[in-house]
């Protein structure tokens, strides 16, 4: 019955965002500001792109299905659960892990060709291919430390496991944004500072931009995003000493100075409120939360004999909790999401106080023109799944805004 009402909820789901239309007032709205093929494209290439993404997550819940209630997922376990408890662990993580990546490749190729078909890469497909499976190495690193740590919680210390995990997963994410920046970043792209490229005569006008706003920045670097995508793009990242702003090369290509400046302060608009510090402490909450239901629902399994199990900590477990973490991803993600989009006005609000509101407005234009952005998203989308405002939202709040 709950692999029923689980495929019924996700196919509904997959159904709605694929289907269900936007707001007509929305589709004149943004009638209003971009030609009818800007608006055309960018729904044509935002809805071919969700095909991918939805196809991502039924491999994945049917793998889960399969693996825990199939008799697939007992012949795992048995197979892979001999040795000391974090073998055991590893084992069935990476077999996931393999697995996950073997069913989707179909997809990733699917989505590689696609960005090339639309001209959004023009990245060489050995390339692509290597950082495929380097990400997917360090993704096995970055999860199954912290995955080892959970388990040694949830066996060592059985009644207090969920504050102790919780505590555990805001101190990594503290070392995972402090260390990004600099061990994993340049693994994919090369960053360099802003004055030793092609783009240097733009340093003074952003050092009187940042000495505007009143931060310390570290570095201003430039990726070499273009060696991926066409796309345009600048974010801020790092904690502590290795906070800097990264600008893509794409960007600083497709861009004017202003509108330059203008998307560099609503970079360091993030900066000023600390949202990297207030995600970590609202996660920590949020994980505090959801390790609570996790808790009851690891009893409830021990109790039905789920995978064998014999104890939380059973590392035969673990595919029931992965399944628990997909289902709780989805049901997280509109409030992720929101409290996304909340951090996001605040740094567009400090670029129209830093930089020009008429810039602003242009460089939301180009951005929708560059990357093919999809300004009329029907509500489901918008709601599931966008960590920004609306580009018509953007730029309504700048055309209002007064100092």
């Amino acid at each position: 019955m709950g692999f029923l009402l689980l495929t019924l909820a996700l196919a509904a789901l997959t159904l709605l965002s694929q289907f269900l239309p936007p707001d007509p007032a929305l589709l004149e709205r943004a009638g209003s500001i971009f030609d009818a093929e800007t608006v055309s494209r960018g729904r044509d290439y935002a809805g071919e792109r969700r095909w991918f993404y939805w196809g991502g997550q039924w491999i994945e819940w049917l793998l889960l299905a399969a693996l825990v209630w199939s008799p697939l997922g007992t012949r795992v376990i048995t197979s892979l659960c001999r040795g000391p408890w974090f073998v055991s662990l590893w084992l069935l993580g990476l077999f996931y892990l393999i697995a996950l990546d073997t069913l989707s490749l179909p997809l990733a190729l699917g989505g590689y060709y696609h960005r090339q078909a639309w001209g959004m890469s023009r990245q060489p497909l050995g390339e692509y291919l290597q950082q495929h499976y380097l990400q997917l190495a360090v993704y096995a690193v970055t999860a199954g430390l912290p995955l080892t740590g959970f388990y040694f919680l949830l066996r060592r210390f059985p009644r207090t496991w969920w504050l102790l995990s919780a505590a555990g997963a805001m101190a990594f994410a503290v070392l995972a944004a402090f260390l990004l920046p600099i061990v994993v970043a340049p693994l994919f792209n090369t960053f360099t500072p802003l004055r030793e490229t092609k783009w240097r005569d733009q340093e003074p006008a952003i050092q009187t931009l940042i000495a505007r706003a009143n931060v310390q920045v570290g570095d201003i670097l430039v990726a070499d995003a273009s060696r991926q995508s066409d796309h345009s793009n600048a974010y801020f990242t790092g904690f502590g000493p290795t906070r800097r702003v990264v600008l893509y090369d794409t960007l600083l290509e497709h861009h004017p100075p202003a509108e330059i400046q203008s998307i560099l302060a609503h970079e360091l608009g993030h900066w000023l409120h600390d949202h990297i510090v207030q995600g970590i402490l609202l996660g920590g909450l949020a994980a505090i939360f959801g390790l609570l239901v996790l808790r009851s629902l690891l009893n409830w399994g021990v109790r039905q004999r789920l995978l064998g199990m014999d104890e939380p900590g059973d590392p035969r477990g673990l595919y029931f909790v992965l399944l628990l973490v997909w289902m709780g991803g989805w049901i997280a993600a509109p409030i992720e999401h929101a409290v996304s989009r909340h951090f996001e006005v605040q740094a567009d609000r400090t670029s129209l106080e830093l930089a020009d509101r008429a810039a602003f407005i242009e460089a939301e234009k180009t951005l929708v023109r560059k990357n093919l952005g999809n300004v009329a998203p029907n509500r489901l989308n918008y709601l599931m799944f966008a960590s920004h405002p609306t580009y018509l939202d953007r730029i309504r709040m700048a055309q209002d805004w007064r100092p």
